[in-house]
């Protein structure tokens, strides 16, 4: 365990499983308090496979699917309790940010748990599959009010706390898909892009309160 983040306390969204796990718990071991969270109790599963799509995997693939995602699956509360067993705090919030008002309770989840928030890094999103000219609405709306909607929220909310002590870092977690070269994705190319986009801004707005931001893009 380290110290470098001692005393500072942190928010990652998304971080039931997957890379926002991944960034939980790395924080922690830096001695970071950390709010976890995913929208609701239990494994949100596979971001790619459906059910008919697994069922087509021979039975070798599937028993290899399934070992993998026990190993990684979880929610904000299974998250939670690693950093606990690692030595760290941690607390779940259960709760969909890309609702205004969902998010706001998140921040406040850590002021009122730890008393501030410092971190917040904003991993939650998802993702479907779709020709551009065979896209719906319903598709489109579905990824983009989780990045980038979800992201403004949250940074939305915890800014003003930031502000105050004059001190904060924001992370956003995108995807090189935002420079639009993924077949059938156009909406989840939109959403990277937009996110890019606003994490510059935001960090060109925040910088003279000592807030800095930046983006984690994963290949």
């Amino acid at each position: 365990m380290g110290d470098t983040l001692r005393g500072k306390v942190a928010i990652v969204t998304g971080s039931g499983q997957g890379i926002g796990r991944a960034i939980a718990l790395a924080l922690a071991r830096e001695g970071a308090k950390v709010v976890t969270n995913n929208r609701k109790p239990g494994s949100t599963k596979f971001a790619i496979l459906g059910d008919a799509q697994l069922d087509a995997l021979s039975n070798e693939k599937k028993e290899w699917v399934l070992k993998l995602s026990k190993e990684y699956s979880g929610d904000a509360e299974t998250t939670a309790q690693k950093i606990r067993d690692l030595g760290s705090e941690a607390v779940p919030f259960f709760g969909d940010v890309s609702n205004f008002e969902v998010a706001g309770k998140l921040i406040q989840k850590a002021v009122d748990s730890f008393g501030k928030i410092d971190i917040l890094v904003n991993v939650a999103g998802t993702f479907r599959f779709s020709a551009i000219w065979e896209m719906t609405e319903e598709t489109w709306d579905y990824v983009n009010n989780v990045k980038s909607k979800s992201y403004f929220n949250c940074i939305r909310h915890a800014t003003p706390l930031m502000m105050k002590q004059k001190w904060g870092r924001i992370l956003n977690c995108t995807s090189q898909s935002w420079a639009g070269d993924v077949l059938k994705h156009a909406e989840y190319a939109a959403a990277n892009a937009s996110v890019v986009g606003l994490t510059r801004a935001v960090a060109s707005e925040l910088y003279t309160y000592c807030i800095f931001g930046g983006l984690v893009s994963p290949p």
